[in-house]
């Protein structure tokens, strides 16, 4: 280290985005007078534009040096700092340290790249001030006096009128209310609009009409009652009342003068979420996802980090917003595969709020009908408290049976049995659900003749029909063509869909039950927030009488007048190569399940070809807890997580050999270490995705630690073996999709 000569004391270590390992050393802009006392400065958190080579960017101070490893000569100025106070708090710098740290990420790609993407093109951070609206004294008068064709604005009036403070137009809007109704009132002065901060009142909670239940009641108090840091896990079947739980430990939080984090696993369950939280409670209620437009996202994220109570809902990514005074957080669904970025950053979204609750010394709740393994091996050696809800709140659960398609005739994927118990409860005037993982018209598209079937030419796999499209897609590179017409191999004309998507479902049960209306969710069809919204108001104002669809409808929805929910094809997690595909089967069927008669006795059938697997008669006859008791046993039997701890070495390339060699140097150059094994290098589970060829290196450890250091061992090694070979690689650190 050199002295703090020509640094004027004051060095700054900035992240910037770029796959930079460490940060970069800046001295201050000379237009800005710094005080001799580095900690007057406060620039830690700030955003600050900075060259990198060619161009200008946008960093964040992560810390202030008196000196650098380079002379003051060789340090470039920054050229401005974005922000007149930091722009990220402390907790936030520590939790985001301790990602790019774990995670072994580019420090800087984890600070930039995790800000709203105005704030990362330089964006002022300063918020507008907000436009409320106030109901009058020529408004409230009118409230009485308004005739019935003037009902709209008769509605809003009276949402002013009981809430009795200044609303904001995304806090009115939740009422259904338009913009020209708001503009109507305005007119005739029966409401004042004007630009200033809401009134901070007293936090109101509706309490709900029903009398809760012992276990609903034992486990908010336990919750209420914790002090510091706890994880609680609150298992509880689906339509036990999880997050009426949820909502009575807010309201404690909310009272203190705290915020609270919600985190769903889907965009879809966000909008009925908002809506039941904004009913119980007078605190702003603010949503946080990546379905949202740049500068939405910006704004919103900026108004999380302003002082006064609030609930931020959103998905993953909201674990990192800014929420001064955090009280607590709710992870609901917390074994959803959805929490795990599977891209760029491949964090899990339960296990950062874990630390982040940690560092905040705060508790987490998880929420979950089917705990992942590692939540409940961290129950037996962690000391999470599991919270249990046994019973539905209002309603049984529904009967499961298992229906074997040995040797049957399907029609429309379905067996004669499931088609009779169809008719039966829609005769009694119940929606049916349907639920197939699968979208498009068939999986493969075959030739009658010589067995050929259509493969993706970019990738290792069939491609997709789409009939109403008229088109082949490949659902790993996104590619699509016309139909073929003729085979490629042996020139004949037969070219055959062979198996059941949710289009083919929807088209063959169309013609068997003409009178009904059938509606299709997944992505194909339900692909804007607007389309979605329809499709579950169909659902609710029981417009629907059969539903089709994906994992889409496996979680978190509340239809009242579902009876009977088939599961067309259960056995996709028994063929599965990696090997939490099981669990993960495991949740979706029970997940799909609790669809069912959530307000009369309902109905589930599994269709499967293998009714006396084990596993599946554990799950349905003994419940999810010894069917995740069998999965412990054999997952320590052969040292699988959670008995021990992985990382996915990933790398693909054009050139087969050099992404296999990339491997096959890197653990060449591992030293042995104990306690540890690596496996590999092997081929992808798909190999070939997009014409790049794929290969990986798993590295197993019994401790975490010994995992952890191995990567920091060589990290380095494989950035430079990535130049050598021109390869890409990323590292995935407890993987839980082996793909």
């Amino acid at each position: 280290m050199v002295g703090a000569t020509g640094y004027n004391g004051c060095v700054l270590q900035v992240a910037v985005p770029s796959p930079l390992r460490s940060l970069l050393d800046y001295l201050p802009p000379q237009t800005i007078k710094l005080e001799s006392s580095i900690e007057s400065c406060n620039l830690v958190g700030r955003r600050v534009l900075v060259p990198l080579g060619s161009r200008q960017v946008v960093g964040i101070i992560v810390l202030i040096a008196t000196s650098s490893t380079y002379s003051a000569a060789k340090l470039k100025e920054a050229i401005e700092y974005l922000d007149d106070a930091p722009l990220l708090s402390n907790h936030q710098m520590k939790l985001l340290s301790w990602v790019s740290s774990y995670y072994h990420y580019p420090i800087g790609d984890v600070f930039c790249r995790l800000l709203p993407k105005s704030l990362q093109e330089g964006v002022s951070s300063k918020l507008a001030a907000d436009i409320v609206y106030r109901i009058t004294a020529k408004g409230i008068v009118a409230v009485g006096n308004l005739s019935e064709r003037a009902h709209r604005q008769k509605t809003l009036l009276n949402v002013l009128l009981q809430e009795d403070c200044a609303l904001s137009w995304s806090e009115i809007s939740l009422h259904g209310i338009t913009k020209s109704t708001l503009m109507a009132c305005i007119q005739k002065e029966f409401i004042d609009e004007s630009v200033q901060n809401k009134d901070v009142l007293p936090v109101k909670f509706t309490q709900p009409s029903y009398k809760l239940s012992g276990p609903q009641q034992a486990a908010i108090a336990a919750i209420d009652s914790s002090k510091g840091f706890s994880c609680f896990v609150l298992q509880g079947v689906t339509g036990s009342g999880k997050t009426e739980v949820y909502l009575q430990c807010m309201h404690k939080v909310l009272r203190e003068n705290k915020k609270v984090l919600l985190l769903v696993p889907e965009i879809a369950l966000t909008p009925q979420t908002q809506a039941r939280v904004s009913s119980r409670f007078n605190v702003p209620v603010l949503l946080l996802h990546s379905g949202l437009s740049a500068r939405v996202r910006s704004k919103l994220w900026l108004q999380a980090g302003k002082n006064g109570p609030c609930i931020l809902l959103g998905t993953r990514s909201a674990i990192f917003a800014p929420l001064p005074k955090l009280g607590l957080i709710i992870l609901d669904e917390e074994h959803d595969v959805s929490y795990k970025q599977q891209s760029g950053l491949r964090y899990s979204a339960r296990d950062v709020a874990i630390m982040r609750a940690q560092m905040n010394d705060i508790p987490i709740v998880l929420g979950s009908a089917t705990p992942s393994l590692e939540v409940v091996h961290n129950i037996k050696t962690k000391g999470y408290i599991r919270l249990w809800l046994r019973d539905r709140v209002g309603g049984n659960l529904p009967n499961i049976v298992l229906q074997d398609m040995r040797g049957q005739k399907l029609t429309a994927g379905l067996v004669d049995e499931s088609h009779a118990k169809i008719k039966q409860y829609l005769d009694n005037n119940k929606q049916v659900l349907l639920f197939l993982n699968r979208r498009g018209y068939a999986p493969v598209l075959m030739c009658h003749q010589c067995g050929w079937s259509v493969l993706c030419p970019e990738c290792d796999a069939k491609v997709t029909m789409h009939n109403h499209q008229q088109k082949m897609r490949c659902h790993h590179c996104d590619r699509s063509w016309s139909l073929l017409k003729q085979c490629k191999k042996c020139c004949q004309s037969e070219l055959q869909p062979v198996g059941v998507g949710t289009e083919r479902l929807l088209e063959d049960l169309t013609q068997i039950y003409q009178d009904k209306t059938i509606i299709r969710i997944d992505r194909d069809t339900v692909s804007s927030k607007k389309r979605l919204n329809a499709a579950l108001d169909a659902i609710n104002t029981q417009q629907a009488d059969i539903i089709i669809g994906t994992q889409m409808i496996s979680k978190g929805h509340h239809f009242s007048n579902v009876g009977l929910v088939v599961v067309v094809d259960a056995d996709g997690g028994l063929y599965s190569i990696d090997y939490r595909a099981v669990e993960h089967m495991g949740q979706q069927i029970l997940q799909v399940a609790g669809r069912s008669g959530r307000e009369t006795q309902g109905e589930v059938i599994i269709q499967t070809h293998h009714p006396d697997n084990y596993l599946l008669k554990a799950l349905l006859d003994d419940g999810y807890e010894k069917f995740a008791d069998i999965l412990q046993q054999e997952r320590a039997q052969v040292g699988l997580p959670p008995h021990s701890f992985q990382a996915l070495i990933r790398v693909e390339s054009k050139l087969e050999y050099q992404a296999k060699k990339f491997l096959i140097e890197l653990k060449k150059s591992s030293s042995n270490m104990e306690g540890l094994s690596l496996f590999g290098p092997m081929s992808a589970p798909m190999p070939k995705i997009n014409s790049m060829y794929r290969f990986q290196l798993v590295i197993q450890g019994k401790s975490r630690s010994a995992v952890q250091q191995w990567l920091k061992k060589y990290t380095l090694l494989a950035d430079k073996y990535a130049r050598t070979f021109k390869c890409r690689w990323s590292v995935d650190v407890d993987p839980i999709e082996m793909g």
